[in-house]
């Protein structure tokens, strides 16, 4: 088959990111034509058309893409992205699927959260014009169906390449980036929903070591209030590693932020305990990890996974299980068929 991929975002270390390259890169591998339509970016894999960008003014390190007509050779149209390039896509004259990354809280900051409605309303418009919607949770696709969405629904998992982070490597991590000791891992985007200031805070209290890695509108104001946390930038190629040496891994996304949480899966895959909100389709409280709803649950569980050894084995044991069930080829595979459907 010839796949057509439009994404808005493919550099960034995001989970979107992360998909996208992940089933193009296994699409190719199992014998499909893939082309990528994006911004910047590069593959020595497969094929990717560059649109024209410009720098978007209110999230550094992302950008924009200039609307632009084009028709594409292609079996099957899979959109990413609800934006502009999600537009350029819902123009093709071929079956058109969407998968449903982005929610309400993912388009507005919480300053904005009077606008959620309209959100709502637009996605709903947006996702209604594609052929078929690919949601990666019974969460997810129920949410959306409660909002108005008509068309036929997959539910397929983001995946993780588990192959890729069981050959993490803490020591590496460690002497490639000067870090010795325990540390709390961060890695989702630095922006308010994602809540990282859960994570630095509590840290501080309980005097834990905490290193970030992702980048995002908040991340100069973060540095300067919290000077003693570690912030790194590093290649996708590096994660593994870092994923390795963690000895806890959080995310404290506000409800109704992830659709998946990839960022939790990576960490399960590669074996680190989680701490996390909003992905009870992932995490099971008490037996593969911690869920809460509060910044002091949040505290008190990091605070009791952070002294018990026995705690942190079992959850990352357990852990590994989880997402081995949502493996990057398993959902590929599942992908493929809702294609052969459609055509």
């Amino acid at each position: 088959m010839k796949i057509a991929i439009f994404t808005d975002v493919f550099n960034q270390l995001d989970g979107v990111c992360t998909h996208v390259r992940n089933l193009a890169s296994g699409l190719t591998k199992r014998g499909h034509k893939v082309v990528v339509y994006t911004g910047s970016g590069s593959s020595n894999e497969f094929e990717i058309i560059n649109l024209p960008t410009i720098p978007f003014l209110f999230s550094p390190g992302y950008e924009a893409i200039i609307p632009k007509s084009i028709r594409v050779d292609a079996d099957i149209v899979h959109i990413h992205t609800v934006y502009t390039t999600g537009l350029i896509g819902m123009t093709q004259k071929k079956p058109r699927i969407v998968t449903t990354h982005t929610l309400p809280k993912n388009m507005f900051s919480n300053h904005f959260a009077f606008l959620k409605p309209i959100g709502w309303k637009y996605l709903v418009s947006f996702y209604n014009k594609a052929d078929h919607a690919v949601c990666q949770t019974d969460r997810t696709a129920e949410k959306f169906k409660r909002h108005g969405l008509k068309k036929s629904v997959s539910i397929v998992s983001s995946g993780v390449d588990t192959d890729f982070f069981r050959k993490g490597n803490a020591k590496n991590f460690g002497k490639k980036y000067s870090v010795e000791g325990e540390f709390v891992l961060h890695t989702a985007r630095l922006s308010p929903e994602k809540r990282p200031e859960f994570a630095l805070k509590a840290c501080r209290e309980l005097g834990l070591k905490i290193i970030l890695t992702s980048n995002g509108p908040l991340k100069e104001k973060l540095k300067q209030k919290y000077p003693e946390a570690i912030f790194i930038e590093m290649p996708r190629e590096d994660l593994k590693d870092i994923y390795s040496a963690a000895k806890i891994f959080v995310l404290a996304s506000a409800p109704e932020v992830e659709c998946e949480g990839l960022g939790p899966l990576e960490a399960m895959s590669s074996g680190a305990p989680v701490v996390c909100s909003d992905v009870p389709h992932l995490v099971m409280d008490g037996e593969n990890g911690f869920l809460f709803k509060t910044y002091d649950e949040f505290k008190q569980k990091l605070e009791k996974l952070w002294h018990d050894d026995e705690l942190q084995r079992k959850f990352s044991e357990r852990g590994r299980k989880t997402a081995e069930e949502r493996d990057i080829k398993k959902s590929i595979t599942k992908l493929i068929e809702v294609y052969k459907e459609l055509l």
